[in-house]
C-alpha cells in the first residue's frame, strides 16, 4: 500500500494553483513524503483493529481508510505534528503552513493498493 496525493487547481490570489503551491513546499519542506512515512503505522494499525484485510478490501472499507488518511493529513497540518517551525507562523503563535489553508485542504490523500 502507498499514500499518493491528489491537488485542486485551485487558483490562488498568488497566481499559481494549489498544485503547483503543493510542489513548492513539497520542494523545500518534503511534507507529504513526510507525511506518508509518518502516518503508515497508524494506519495499518487502524486496519489491523478493524479486521480490513487488503486482499479482500470492499469499497466500503476502501473509503473508510481514505477518510482516516485524510482526518490524519488535516491533524498533520493543523496539530503541527510535521514539526516544520516559518519565522511567520512563530510571530503569529500558530503552527506552520496552517495559513495555507487552500493548499492543505487542496491536498487529499489516497491510498494505491
Amino acid at each position: 500500500m502507498k499514500i499518493c496525493y491528489l491537488e485542486t487547481q485551485t487558483p490562488r490570489k498568488s497566481g499559481i494553483d494549489n498544485a503547483e503551491l503543493a510542489m513548492i513546499l513539497e520542494k523545500k519542506y518534503h511534507l507529504l513524503e513526510e507525511f506518508s512515512d509518518f502516518a503508515m503505522n497508524e494506519i495499518l494499525e487502524y486496519m489491523l483493529d478493524f479486521g480490513i484485510d487488503l486482499e479482500n478490501l470492499s469499497l466500503a472499507e476502501f473509503n473508510t481508510i481514505e477518510s482516516f488518511i485524510q482526518d490524519k493529513w488535516r491533524d498533520y497540518i493543523e496539530l503541527g505534528q510535521h514539526g516544520k517551525k516559518s519565522k511567520y507562523a512563530e510571530s503569529e503563535g500558530r503552527t506552520a503552513f496552517i495559513d495555507t489553508q487552500k493548499y492543505y485542504l487542496g491536498i487529499v490523500p489516497k491510498i494505491i493498493l
